[in-house]
């Protein structure tokens, strides 16, 4: 006999912030969760680019949360809470839980009012919605996303350096790794995350602006939501943040979040005056290095097709867009 799910729905940060436990439980529960559907992500970012009304939905079964939608609805517009500078979004559910509360879901949409459409953005592809057909009283129609990259890595340096010499001016950026002038350094606690951003601030802005472009790291509530997120996500043991020096001047930033023994590669910045030094390369092969080293044995590069992503030989994935319409 199944057990039966119930479906709320929370409206309020406060709301959010008493949930965190059983949240993080859920993250942990699931193999295909990710950062960017955690606490540390998702109510800063509500808290700084949040429009309209929370919808948090959450489905509970014999008094446990079993899944959790973040969502919000504006305007008769249901959304995902994370949309924009996400790049993997979408409810997490219990695996034992997943198709019952999948069910849950639509079943909640169906009889709620206040809304016309639902538009899931940025959806996992191992989301269980993607594989259900919705019920009486919902169309859904899907759309390809954007193309998600990655490796995995082996389990000793040795072989990562032997399968990787074929990536141009790596065996020489690998010799650079053990030069005295070249330092890297992690931030391990809140005032290291604070200054480490505000060299990625920098070093991004500084890379960008030398190509005739502006980045995605120049307005303040940007920068504000990605320390808080950083913070939170070091007091969590989660934060990934490197800086490479090279005698004493900052080469490169690298600000990433470790999750299921996974590297999310979030963010570059680099000096473009060291191009010659390849800084980006540099720190993304001192990362996957040190990632062995820490038992760490995936990289993910996330959303998007740049050449250097290719450089890696990586595995594709593809994110789906799902909307859902009322039926007539």
């Amino acid at each position: 006999m199944s057990i039966p799910v119930e479906t709320g729905e929370i409206s309020t940060v406060e709301g959010l912030e008493s949930l965190r436990p059983e949240w993080d439980r859920l993250l942990a529960a699931c193999p295909t969760s990710t950062p960017f559907q955690s606490p540390e992500w998702l109510i800063p970012w509500w808290k700084r680019f949040g429009h309209g009304s929370l919808m948090f939905l959450t489905m509970r079964a014999a008094g446990k949360l079993r899944g959790l939608a973040p969502m919000c609805v504006e305007d008769g517009e249901v959304r995902l809470v994370g949309g924009g500078n996400s790049d993997y979004l979408g409810p997490i559910f219990e695996p034992a839980m997943e198709l019952a509360c999948a069910k849950a879901f639509f079943d909640h949409l169906v009889r709620r009012g206040g809304w016309s459409s639902c538009t899931l953005q940025d959806l996992h592809p191992y989301s269980m919605l993607l594989t259900l057909s919705p019920p009486d009283g919902l169309r859904t129609m899907l759309s390809p996303g954007e193309v998600c990259l990655g490796v995995n890595l082996p389990t000793t340096v040795e072989a990562f350096r032997a399968e990787h010499r074929r990536v141009g001016g790596v065996k020489r950026i690998f010799k650079r790794l053990s030069e005295k002038s070249i330092r890297a350094e992690a931030a391990v606690d809140e005032n290291g995350t604070r200054s480490f951003m505000e060299t990625l601030f920098r070093l991004h802005t500084k890379r960008w602006m030398a190509a005739g472009k502006t980045g995605v790291l120049q307005e303040q509530e940007m920068r504000s939501f990605h320390v808080e997120a950083a913070i939170g996500f070091q007091k969590k043991e989660m934060l990934w943040l490197y800086r490479i020096t090279f005698e004493g001047r900052e080469l490169s930033v690298l600000y990433g979040f470790v999750h299921r023994r996974r590297l999310y590669a979030y963010l570059m910045g680099f000096d473009p005056e060291f191009s010659k030094l390849s800084p980006g390369k540099l720190i993304l092969l001192f990362s996957a290095e040190e990632c062995i080293r820490r038992g760490v044995y995936g990289m993910d590069f996330l959303r998007g097709g740049e050449k250097y992503k290719y450089d890696w030989s990586p595995s594709e994935t593809w994110n789906y867009n799902m909307t859902i319409t009322k039926a007539i």
